[in-house]
């Protein structure tokens, strides 16, 4: 048994010049303040001079209640040298991550500006010398902040193992994995607009906007992620014993989030969908993986007859292989543009029907993924029904093998011959489709995996220590 505790402290990342900011939604209207300076931004009101800094340098507290116990145990029970129970719990802080804390509040006004300018090509009103206007308008410019508040993000692991010794060289294994994510990466519109009360009488953006000074496009990351994981394990296990190893294990698992990452990852947009109901976004991970199997296996083929030429050509054979067999990743149903009227996209769809009816085949000669009709745009004004990642990618079966022949050059040399195949049998292994709905490709598959590939190799081993073949 052994047990542990750890503390960490990561000091937030500071910036001496006032350049990092962080927005206020304390603030009537909200506000930009920067970091150790003395002074704050609205736009169409430019800069406010104040007494003294609004935020410390770094722009968030500090946390530094960051304890992180250990805990693990090995049993064999009633001093049985075949079984062992095995558990384990700890808590892992999460680094700072450099790319939100730091870059997130350093791309604001006044350090990068960007516009959205359109002119008419007919009578031009713009020319080079009034292209960038001198103030910021209202509703010209958003901002990428984080949160007032950012403790680091942490996750609780344990798992609980029994292990057996079957007999010599093998043994099997059964146990239970969990996690739970808490304090996570969480990226939202801050200015998203609400949806219209009447939507058949829509009304201007900016009248439902909660900060109208700033423009829609404005995002901030707190730690309102989470993530629970949990999973059954079995593996069966042979050492390499008379020319034979192999290693098969199964998981059967669950993963469920409100974002996979904190930002654009496959079918897993950066920003929630509707900005002001999180608990929309809960869902399965982008990497959930309810069944995967996996058989690893080495043997050296046990022709070893007699002497001289005979046994170079059929003694040193060596066949490996690994099957892989798991089900696909879950992805979400979006659409483009903004169906709901409120100035962002990341929506998603309408459910109407069934994914898979009775009848659905995946595939053939319209390679369909799911069926398309049981999804539509939903009604102007509003958002759609169906939730995160809800209908899966391909399935993955594949085999992969490798033949590999040693022949006996001098007593210190070896050449070995390798030939590999991967996707061995050929087989059609779709995997990813086209998740939007408005697109013509929608609802086939649009990838596949890699066909067969046959590779060949040859090394030369010299030196002390080579086999006899």
């Amino acid at each position: 048994m052994n047990l542990g505790l750890r503390y960490e402290y990561q000091s937030p990342f500071t910036n001496d010049r006032g350049q990092r900011s962080i927005f206020d939604p304390s603030f009537p209207g909200g506000r930009l303040i920067y970091g150790g300076a003395s002074r704050y931004f609205v736009p169409g009101k430019g800069f406010t001079q104040t007494s003294e800094p609004l935020t410390s340098p770094g722009v968030v507290p500090p946390d530094r209640n960051n304890f992180a116990p250990r805990f693990g145990f090995a049993w064999r029970p009633f001093g049985s040298r075949r079984n062992v129970v095995r558990g384990s719990y700890g808590i892992f802080y999460e680094a700072q991550n450099a790319n939100n804390d730091i870059l997130f509040g350093s791309f604001n006004y006044p350090n990068q500006l960007s516009y959205a300018l359109t002119n008419d090509v007919v009578k031009p009103s713009l020319i080079w010398s009034n292209l960038f206007p001198a103030e910021v308008t209202l509703g010209g410019i958003g901002f990428n902040s984080l949160d007032q508040r950012m403790p680091l993000g942490y996750i609780q692991q344990w798992s609980f193992n029994l292990q057996r010794e079957l007999r010599p060289n093998l043994a099997f294994e059964v146990g239970y994995l969990g996690s739970k994510g808490t304090k996570l990466d969480w990226r939202n519109n801050m200015n998203q607009a609400v949806l219209d009360a009447d939507p058949a009488r829509p009304t201007s953006l900016i009248s439902r906007q909660p900060y109208p000074a700033f423009a829609i496009g404005s995002t901030v990351v707190t730690r309102n992620g989470f993530s629970h994981y949990n999973a059954m394990i079995a593996r069966l296990e042979r050492k390499f014993s008379n020319g034979l190893q192999f290693l098969a294990a199964y998981t059967y698992s669950k993963s469920i989030d409100n974002s996979s990452f904190a930002g654009n990852i496959g079918a897993q947009p950066a920003l929630p969908a509707n900005a002001y109901s999180r608990s929309n976004e809960k869902g399965l991970s982008f990497f959930d993986v309810p069944h995967r199997f996996v058989i690893r296996c080495v043997w050296n083929l046990p022709f070893n007859p007699g002497r001289g030429v005979v046994r170079s050509v059929l003694g040193g054979w060596q066949l490996s292989g690994i099957t892989q067999t798991q089900t696909g990743n879950p992805w979400s149903i979006l659409l483009s543009g903004d169906t709901a009227n409120v100035g962002t996209t990341n929506q998603r769809s309408q459910q109407v029907g069934e994914v898979y009816p009775a009848d659905f085949v995946s595939g053939g000669p319209s390679r369909l993924a799911f069926n398309p009709k049981a999804f539509a745009v939903p009604a102007r004004g509003t958002f759609g029904n169906t939730g995160r990642n809800i209908v899966r990618t391909a399935s993955m079966h594949n085999w992969d093998l490798a033949i590999n022949k040693r022949f006996k050059v001098t007593d210190k040399a070896r050449l070995e011959f390798r030939s590999e195949l991967f996707n061995t049998w050929n087989h059609t292994q779709f995997l990813q489709f086209e998740n939007t709905f408005q697109s013509v490709a929608f609802g086939t598959w649009t990838s596949a995996r890699a066909p067969r590939i046959v590779q060949f190799g040859m090394k030369l081993n010299y030196g002390k220590g080579e086999s006899n073949v």
